[in-house]
């Protein structure tokens, strides 16, 4: 997790060094984990931030989570 010193934007992370592909549940469950803080935190923040996700895999995702949209920062180690 980080966020810019003005407080605007918040990149909120994850990495699965599984077997298979990451799916769209370790999205929802980062977003879930996202909630929370923001819940917990929004005091830091003059204003809610943009939030970013980034995924971090070891081979790669699933089809589902390619479609994910801009938000979401797919990474998988080939492409390290």
């Amino acid at each position: 997790m980080a966020w810019d010193e003005a407080g605007r934007h918040l990149l909120l992370g994850e990495c699965k060094w599984w077997q298979r592909p990451v799916g769209s549940n370790v999205l929802e469950d980062l977003r879930r984990k996202g909630t929370i803080f923001l819940t917990e935190h929004i005091g830091r923040f003059a204003q809610p931030p943009q939030l970013t996700y980034v995924l971090f895999s070891r081979n790669g995702f699933t089809s589902d989570l390619a479609a994910a949209g801009e938000e979401v920062l797919q990474i998988a180690a080939a492409d390290l």
